[in-house]
């Protein structure tokens, strides 16, 4: 594929598994077409929160990848989820993705960070580590302001340097903190493009000036998500807010207040569901399975939100 101006609204898509909890790929590969359908869609991103990472094991992350990329087929970039608690085994797993062809890596912080923290020099070393591994471009994903995993305006700067990172996933949840990482990164490097990951919060995140969004909605509702986007960047704030109140429905219904859960995966395959686009939403314990009432509250949603679904359906958990 030629050279990947990482701009616009990029999904990331679910992870469909089987009665018994297994990847479905077929199911996997009905998707995509379902989702490409959608000229909106400027990538896909695989295995990562929205695709379950934390119930994926490291070889099914690669097959993963290896079905989006033999099935997408040039259509639309395809970016894996690099998750991995250090640089040996990051490397191990990004060395193996590069083998599928993907297009890009979506750098997921150690998770031991969470718990314990890290230096500046800790993560530099970590995604420069990984920069210098492999020949591919990099995504680096920002947690939320209130983890100890969060990055600062110097790490962002940092990161921005490194030729291989292409793209911030700028996801603070806090805006002071967001608006000051994005001026640090611009100030950095002005070429590194900046995608907001608020999907509660969607409207509120692109008027930063941004370069596009990388959220779950976007396996969705790209198109709506697209033409908020497009109309931000024409300065049609009226237009973006219509689009906003118009899907505020089912964003409200998948992702509740914000502090967006394990549940909120789901809800959103629930979602997939009612518009006939997944077989199921099953997913891998502990996750807590969706109920009937959770079904039919998303549906109700979607309706509310002018969201066209299938022919009345009732659960779909096995």
């Amino acid at each position: 594929m030629a050279k990947v101006y990482w701009r616009g609204v990029y999904a990331a898509i679910p992870t469909p598994f089987t009665a018994g909890l297994e990847l479905d790929v077929a199911a996997l590969e009905r998707y995509l077409d379902w989702l490409l359908t959608h000229d909106s869609v400027a990538g896909v991103v695989c295995g990562a929160h929205a695709g379950e990472v934390t119930n994926l094991t490291a070889g099914e992350i690669v097959e993963l990848a290896r079905t989006c990329v033999d099935h997408v087929a040039g259509r639309v970039p395809v970016v894996a989820a690099l998750f991995a608690e250090g640089v040996a085994p990051a490397l191990e797993v990004a060395r193996q993705l590069e083998a599928t062809g993907v297009d890009g890596l979506l750098v997921m912080p150690p998770h031991h960070w969470l718990r314990f923290g890290k230096t500046d020099a800790e993560s530099i070393r970590y995604v420069s580590s990984i920069a210098d591994g492999v020949d591919l471009d990099l995504i680096i994903h920002e947690y939320p302001h209130d983890t100890r995993a969060q990055y600062g305006a110097n790490e962002l700067a940092s990161f921005a340097r490194i030729p291989r990172v292409v793209a911030i996933k700028a996801g603070t949840r806090d805006l002071a903190a967001y608006s000051a990482n994005i001026r640090a990164v611009r100030a950095a490097e002005p070429t590194t493009t900046i995608l907001t990951c608020h999907d509660e919060a969607l409207l509120g995140t692109m008027i930063q000036g941004v370069d596009g969004a990388l959220v779950a909605v976007g396996s969705l509702l790209p198109d709506e998500v697209a033409a908020m986007y497009d109309a931000v960047e024409r300065g049609d704030l009226a237009t973006a807010r219509e689009i906003e109140a118009s899907i505020e429905p089912i964003i409200t219904a998948i992702y509740g207040s914000g502090v967006v859960g394990g549940h909120a995966h789901g809800l959103l395959k629930a979602a997939l569901y009612a518009v006939g686009a997944l077989d199921n939403y099953l997913v891998r314990p502990p996750i807590d399975p969706i109920t009937e009432e959770d079904f039919q509250e998303v549906r109700a949603a979607l309706a509310a939100s002018n969201i066209a679904v299938a022919a009345p359906k009732s659960s779909s958990r096995a």
